[in-house]
């Protein structure tokens, strides 16, 4: 399996390979359809001087002559006919193939313009083409007799010692080049694998270690994303074993009982009143386990972000009478007082989660009243929502318990007693179809002053 750090490595050197091609293949064309006529046509200037210059000085030894042409850095041959070899002076062509008919047309007077029509190779340059084809030709007069002479530019002599500092800087170049590109990809990728030990640890339930955070660019922010995540996991992870541990005892707790009672009644010596007495407390259990799996049931619903709520339009000062008047009982069990001011209001949402949320907020009131007290409910249609307060007369809570209320299994007597029917599920399940609404929940409290619920969810005036 190749490494990211092997696949940034190659990408990079493909990529240079592949810029170094194109750019000399752009460079290639730019020569041969640009610069070449221009290049041709200054040659021949040069060789036309050449030309003029021995035939306006004809004692000039042309021997003599020629081979100083040779040596300021250009490359002569001279033909008498296109049967005959020819003589060369300067440095030797690497192919001195030239045809016949070129060489009658330069004796015959024409002018030969090898380097303007030197044919087009992707991947040779014809600048450096060191052949007898890619000259320029021009007649000259020796000694009362015709030459045609071949001239271009002894390009390894006028560069000289330019070509091997041209050598070794591109070889310079590409040697740091791919030096650097080694040493900064293992720098780029080393977050990367920081982070995948990181994923790994996790995968083990590891969550301690951070991933160390100093870079400003995207891969920064990706480790400081995966630090974040990693405190997140680590949190659901504690959440999910203090809910498992939370589900546990309170399944295990009315089990025993149930348990117990059960082993009781096996008792023939038992009374009836005995009888009665561990039968109720059977019931009283199974209906807290009954509860519990259905608020289990309801959590699991809400959790499920994709499933859709039930919404229409639905009256809810109805729904909060009849939320009353199904508690009536319970109220005139302990005596509580019920002052309810609910006007007309029409919202949209979902009526029996909706119901549940005023249930569990009722109910705990009810629990947390005292005998004689009052229970206040309120509801307040405003412009763009709809407020809901529920308060009662209670002990209150306090300053240190306030912010956990309406966490999973939570309740502020920490030795779980079961004075009450409730299983800190309540008031979590409220806050979670509230916020599914789009609405939030809030309590305030002062101890020995009641505790007061706030709902508040969209609203928007329906036409009586």
């Amino acid at each position: 399996m190749k490494t990211l750090y092997t696949r940034v490595v190659l990408t990079t050197l493909v990529v240079m390979a592949v810029s170094f091609f194109i750019a000399f293949l752009g460079t290639n064309m730019y020569y041969h359809y640009q610069l070449k006529p221009e290049n041709d046509e200054r040659i021949t200037q040069t060789a036309q001087q050449v030309q003029q210059f021995y035939e306006n000085h004809p004692s000039i030894n042309a021997q003599t002559y020629f081979e100083q042409v040779g040596d300021t850095g250009f490359q002569v041959a001279l033909f008498t006919s296109a049967e005959e070899e020819g003589r060369f002076f300067g440095s030797s062509f690497r192919s001195s193939t030239l045809s016949p008919k070129n060489i009658e047309n330069v004796l015959a007077g024409d002018t030969y313009h090898g380097v303007k029509n030197h044919p087009f190779g992707p991947l040779v340059t014809g600048f450096f083409d060191n052949e007898l084809t890619n000259t320029v030709g021009v007649p000259v007069e020796v000694q009362g007799e015709t030459y045609a002479m071949f001239l271009r530019p002894n390009i390894e002599y006028q560069l000289g010692e330019f070509r091997y500092f041209l050598a070794f800087l591109f070889g310079g170049m590409v040697g740091i080049s791919v030096l650097l590109v080694l040493i900064s990809t293992r720098y780029l990728v080393r977050p990367l694998v920081k982070l995948t030990e990181a994923t790994k640890r996790i995968t083990k339930g590891d969550f301690s270690p951070p991933v160390p955070v100093q870079r400003q660019d995207e891969i920064g922010q990706l480790a400081r994303q995966f630090s974040q995540m990693s405190r997140e996991l680590e949190q659901l992870e504690y959440m999910r074993q203090e809910f498992v541990a939370n589900v546990s005892h309170e399944i295990q707790s009315p089990l025993t009982t149930i348990q117990g009672m059960a082993a009781e009644l096996e008792n023939d010596q038992l009374s009836f009143e005995q009888q009665q007495m561990y039968a109720s407390t059977i019931h009283q259990e199974s209906r807290r386990l009954s509860s519990l799996g259905k608020q289990l049931l309801i959590l699991a619903s809400l959790d499920k972000e994709e499933e859709r709520l039930a919404v229409a339009p639905y009256a809810l000062d109805q729904q909060l009478k009849t939320m009353v008047q199904s508690m009536a009982y319970q109220c005139q069990e302990r005596q509580i007082f019920v002052d309810i001011d609910v006007p007309p209001t029409i919202i949209e949402g979902d009526e029996v989660l909706l119901y549940e949320v005023w249930m569990n907020l009722f109910a705990n009131a009810i629990r947390h009243s005292p005998m004689e007290g009052s229970i206040f409910i309120q509801l307040e249609p405003r412009s763009t929502d709809v407020v809901v307060t529920i308060q009662d007369e209670g002990p209150g809570l306090s300053p240190e318990v306030l912010p956990f209320i309406f966490e999973r299994f939570y309740r502020a007597d920490k030795a779980r007693s079961r004075s009450y029917e409730s299983n800190g599920l309540g008031l979590s399940i409220a806050q979670k179809i509230v916020e599914r609404h789009h609405g939030f929940i809030s309590a305030s409290s002062t101890e020995d002053q009641g505790a007061t619920f706030t709902v508040v969810l969209p609203y928007t005036p329906f036409d009586s």
